[in-house]
This record gives structure tokens, C-alpha cells and sequence, in this order.
């Protein structure tokens, strides 16, 4: 299963032609969707970050976005009786489709896709609201978060089969210490507790942030004293829709600045203890990746965006990760020297060092000869 790139004509025709056809479903009862009501969002905690934002091209300066939060609180918990849920996560009951109770929004042919009559059953068991359960940023920020939140469940986690097959999905669990059955077919849930997503989309909070890094994270040594670390994207193929930054021209430059360059093959939420010394500055590319700093103390956290793919919920993770400076760069369209410019523009804003370099035992010395 694959996020759809959203900016591709076809893509928009698709969900056009789904959005007309759920309004017949609805009106048929064979789907519940959220109401309106519950979905009404308002907004929370304000972030100031230093750099850029959407369809700006002016010099580097404050800007301001604030979290978005549901207006109405949610209950943490829901029960219902025989609840029939399938491999994808669609969950049924009375004969309806409800989106509340299901892993994301359904397709036209899962709404046409009715449960099967001698469904496996279970006794008990906890089902997820989600949003997008595509990445893994998605995994750890619209599902998981939700998960430890409500530790502990007090019942097994009935996991839908496509995000059983991620190997980092098994990982987290089981680091986590979270039973859970895979809805490997259709299975009735006599009893099922579901669990309703608190915070819209991918927007996390202090909540959150304290849960996971109470089970995932609960060691994080502070960095060295002008550390920089890259987490670029460059040729990596990930689960959602491609995305192209110029993760070599950054990587130039974070290397000028004396600081480190990780790839995506060097990340994984079980090896970032390894690079922590190195993370008191996190320059990222928007991705799954900044999710990294979970397990990190960074003092200064600069995302670069493009400005037509940036969902700005890494500004309020990084603020309630204990950032002291955020900032913000978008690099499409822009050259390697103007790029630079911007990144040595929000590294001056925060007063952090930039002719620092790595020693032959990798130590950082500040006495090092500033980088031409």
C-alpha cells in the first residue's frame, strides 16, 4: 500500500471521483463517517522559527505557525460489540463501514468489500484510529503515538496485515513491549475496545513526545557542543510519493560547516543512539528521517522543504522534542550558493559555530580555521 502523489493530475482526478461516490455511500448508511462536528479543529501552542516559508523568496526572518488541535476533545477509548476487521483495517459494525473506527479513510472497493460471514473470532481486542498509515514517519506519528499514549492497552493490538509486513512496525512493538494478533483475515472482535486518535493528522504534542521516548527512547546522551549532523534523503525510494532534494549540493555544505552526513540506509530508530553525540544541530530534509530526534537532544533543528510538498508538523515535533531554535529552508528552485546562504543565515540566528571540524579521533575543536 502506497500514498498516491497528491500533485499528479490523475491522483486529483481519482480522489474527486471517490469523494462524489463516499456521499451516496453515506447517505445509503453503508459508511459512517466522522462528523463534522468531531473533526472541527482549532488552533494550539504557537512555534516561531527562523528561515522560510510557503511561496516566500525574502530574505530570512521569523515566522510563526501554530498546531493544529481538534476543538472538541475525543474519548480515549470506545467499546463496541462484534466488531468485523479486515486485513487492510477497515472496521464493520451493524453492518456499516465506520471510519472512526478504521486505520484510514476507505477505498470504493472495501466499501463495496462487506465482512464475511465466519469471520475468525476474537474476544477481546484494541483497534487504532489513523489517518496515514503509509510511511514511517506515519507509523511512528498517526499510529504508534496514539498506542503508547494509552498504555497499557489492557488488551491484545489487533494489527491490519500490510503494516504487520514492515519490519520497523514488528521492531517498535516489540520494543515497546505491545502484544498484538495480525488480522491476517476477517476476525469479529466480540468485544472492541477502540482507540480514537487525539490529535489530528500528523500533529503530535508533549504527549506524545514524553510516551514514546518513555518506551523507545528513554536513554538520550547530550551532543557535543557544535555538532552537526544531515539527515538527507537523496536517491532514497520511500513508501510515499517521490520527492527530490539536493541532498548531495546540502551535504557540500554541511561538510564545509565540519558537520556529518547521514544516508537513509544509516538510520533506523535502533541505531540512532549511535549518532547522538553528534546531533546538537539537525539539519533534515522533510521525511520520515526527522522523526530521528526522538531519540536525540537537539538544541537547533532546520528542516528544508519544497514548496509544494511541506506539511509543517516537524516544526511542533522538534519544539516538543526541547529544540531551542528552529528554522526552516525551502530549497526547490533556489542554487547551491543561495541555499547555503539560507542555512548559515538560521545557524547565525541561533549563535551556533560554523568553522567547526572533526579532529583524527573525531572530536570537534573550535580552534579549527574557519571553512572558505
Amino acid at each position: 500500500m502506497q500514498l498516491q502523489d497528491r500533485r499528479k493530475p490523475t491522483v486529483k482526478l481519482r480522489n474527486t471521483v471517490k469523494g462524489l461516490a463516499l456521499g451516496p455511500a453515506s447517505a445509503m448508511g453503508v459508511l459512517r463517517r466522522t462528523p463534522a462536528s468531531a473533526q472541527r479543529r482549532k488552533a494550539g501552542v504557537a512555534v516561531q522559527y527562523f528561515g522560510d516559508t510557503l511561496n516566500y523568496d525574502g530574505p530570512t526572518r521569523m515566522h510563526e505557525q501554530r498546531l493544529v488541535e481538534f476543538e472538541t476533545p475525543r474519548p480515549l477509548f470506545e467499546t463496541r460489540a462484534n466488531v468485523f476487521y479486515s486485513p487492510s483495517g477497515m472496521a464493520w459494525v451493524d453492518g456499516a463501514l465506520h471510519q472512526a473506527y478504521s486505520v484510514r479513510m476507505p477505498s470504493l472497493l472495501e466499501i463495496l468489500r462487506r465482512p464475511k460471514a465466519k469471520a475468525a473470532v476474537i474476544d477481546e481486542a484494541v483497534i487504532v484510529e489513523c489517518d496515514y498509515p503509509y510511511t514511517y514517519g506515519d507509523w511512528v506519528q498517526t499510529y504508534l503515538g496514539t498506542v503508547l499514549c494509552a498504555e497499557p492497552l489492557g488488551a491484545p493490538l489487533l494489527l491490519p496485515a500490510f503494516l504487520a509486513k514492515k519490519d520497523y512496525v514488528a521492531r517498535d512493538l516489540k520494543r515497546a513491549n505491545i502484544d498484538y494478533i495480525v488480522a491476517d483475515e476477517w476476525r469479529c472482535i466480540r468485544r472492541a475496545k477502540i482507540l480514537r486518535k487525539q490529535t489530528p493528522l500528523l500533529y503530535w504534542t508533549e504527549r506524545e513526545v514524553d510516551a514514546y521516548r518513555a518506551k523507545l527512547a528513554p536513554v538520550r546522551p547530550e551532543p557535543e557542543p557544535g555538532s552537526i549532523t544531515y539527515l538527507g534523503r537523496f536517491d532514497f525510494v520511500g513508501e510515499a510519493a517521490t520527492r527530490q532534494y539536493p541532498s548531495e549540493v546540502v551535504a557540500t555544505i554541511v561538510t564545509k560547516l565540519g558537520g556529518r552526513v547521514l544516508r537513509p540506509e544509516d538510520l533506523s530508530s535502533d541505531k540512532a543512539a549511535t549518532h547522538a553525540r553528534y546531533t546538537e544541530t539537525v539539519i533534515a530534509d522533510h521525511g520520515s528521517a526527522v522523526a530521528n530526534i526522538l531519540h536525540w537532544r537537539p538544541k537547533n533543528v532546520i528542516e528544508l522543504f519544497l514548496n509544494d510538498w511541506w506539511p509543517n508538523n516537524n516544526l511542533f515535533l522538534a519544539h516538543h522534542c526541547g529544540a531551542q531554535n528552529i528554522g526552516a529552508v525551502r530549497v526547490d528552485g533556489r542554487s547551491p550558493e543561495d541555499i547555503e546562504w539560507r542555512i548559515r543565515a538560521c545557524l547565525d540566528h541561533f549563535g551556533t559555530p560554523q568553522n567547526l571540524k572533526p579532529n583524527e579521533k573525531g572530536e570537534l575543536s573550535r580552534d579549527a580555521a574557519p571553512v572558505d
